[in-house]
């Protein structure tokens, strides 16, 4: 009786190369659809928030750097504050309906 001395090479089972190759279209797929294409980005609408570093840490600010504060008697897109207050402490409007 003679001895099979062939070198034996373990294939991958069929389950997971269909597996890796569905996982890998996916992943394609979703850079492709889910990046912005150059030159889709928005218009900036309304009122421009962002962010600035302060000795409390960081904080939101309007298009010019004054901070913006949560005003809690501002209900339902109405602000509270007014006369006085207002003058001080201006609302920031979303340019729609309500407030920032």
């Amino acid at each position: 009786m003679l001895n099979d001395h062939r070198s034996t090479v373990a294939m991958p089972r069929p389950w997971i190369v269909v597996t890796t190759a569905a996982l890998a279209t996916l992943a394609a797929l979703s850079f492709l659809l889910l990046r912005p294409a150059p030159g889709d980005a928005a218009a900036a609408k309304g009122p421009v928030v962002s962010t600035a570093s302060s000795s409390l840490g960081r904080i939101l600010v309007n298009s010019r750097g004054h901070t913006l504060y949560l005003f809690e008697k501002d209900k339902h897109g109405k602000s509270a504050c007014v006369g006085k207050c207002a003058s001080f402490w201006p609302p920031a409007y979303s340019g729609g309906s309500g407030l920032v």
